[in-house]
Formats: C-alpha cells, sequence, structure tokens
C-alpha cells in the first residue's frame, strides 16, 4: 500500500516534469527559435523585398515575429509564482531540486559520459551534480531564482508592458 503511493507520488512528480519542460519550455524554445530564425530570413531578403514592393507586409510581419520572440523568451526564464504553474526553465530546475531522489532518470548516456559508467547507480552523485548546476543558477540570478539579472529583468517589463499587457 505505502509502495504503491510512493510510486504514485513518483509518477506524479515526472509527469509535472513533463509537462513543464515538453509542453512549455520545448515549445517556447523552439518558438523562439523559429521566430528569430524567420525574422532573420527576412532581414536577409529586405533589399529584394523591398524592391519587389513587399516591404510593408514584411515589416509588419518582422514586427509580429519580434513579439513572439520576446513572448516566449519570457515565458523561458518566468520565475516560479505560487499562485500560477509556470512553464519555465526556473520552474523545471526548482521542480527537479525539490524532487531529485525521485525522479526517474530517463536517459543516462550524458551522464554515463560525464560520470563514468560505473558511477550512473549512485544516486547521491547525480543528486550533487543536480544541486551543483541549480546552485550555479541561482548564484547567477543574485541568490534566487526570483531575481532576475538586469537583461532578463528588462525582457520582461517589455514583454509586460509593451507586448502582453497594454
Amino acid at each position: 500500500m505505502v509502495a504503491d503511493i510512493i510510486a504514485e507520488a513518483q509518477s506524479e512528480r515526472t509527469k509535472k516534469l513533463d509537462r513543464i519542460v515538453a509542453r512549455g519550455v520545448a515549445l517556447d524554445v523552439f518558438a523562439a527559435c523559429e521566430a528569430n530564425f524567420q525574422f532573420d530570413l527576412i532581414s536577409k531578403f529586405a533589399e529584394e523585398i523591398n524592391e519587389a514592393k513587399y516591404g510593408q507586409f514584411f515589416g509588419s510581419l518582422q514586427r509580429n515575429l519580434g513579439s513572439v520572440y520576446l513572448l516566449a523568451l519570457g515565458r523561458i526564464f518566468e520565475p516560479p509564482n505560487q499562485r500560477y504553474e509556470i512553464r519555465s526553465m526556473h520552474t523545471a530546475i526548482a521542480h527537479i531540486q525539490t524532487f531529485k531522489d525521485d525522479l526517474p532518470i530517463m536517459s543516462c548516456r550524458g551522464i554515463k559520459e560525464l560520470l563514468g559508467k560505473k558511477y550512473v547507480e549512485e544516486r547521491s552523485i547525480v543528486s550533487n551534480l543536480v544541486s551543483k548546476h541549480y546552485l550555479e543558477l541561482i548564484e547567477i540570478h543574485g541568490g534566487s531564482p526570483k531575481k532576475l539579472p538586469d537583461a532578463l529583468s528588462k525582457l520582461k517589463h517589455v514583454r509586460d508592458k509593451k507586448i502582453a499587457h497594454n
């Protein structure tokens, strides 16, 4: 009975991490890359576009792509929020940090290469590796995952004031 409850809790934690990463961060990274690529592609052919008299259309498209790019970046770096389920890198890292001993290791290839095959089964080493990188991320962000660096704060301000809530 207790084993079933623990297994169910572990399964829910894994599903939540999957929601955060696969339905959040991964989609936003793809959207940002796609918008950036399309924006750059239009820029590359700007002269031809303008000569063909399509400059206004593609200029408008670039503005929209810029908005998509900024919105996606904002979601990727959004700090955790108690009121809403945020699907960001910070949330994923915090979830991994909180439940690192309960989450299964789905793919060990990178860990095997990094630590060597004999250490892959050592949960404490994997946990320490996760903790180390999480602590580095927190250090980069001034001691708290909620405190954003200046560039991310400016990005969030533009997103909130100029794009998402104007």
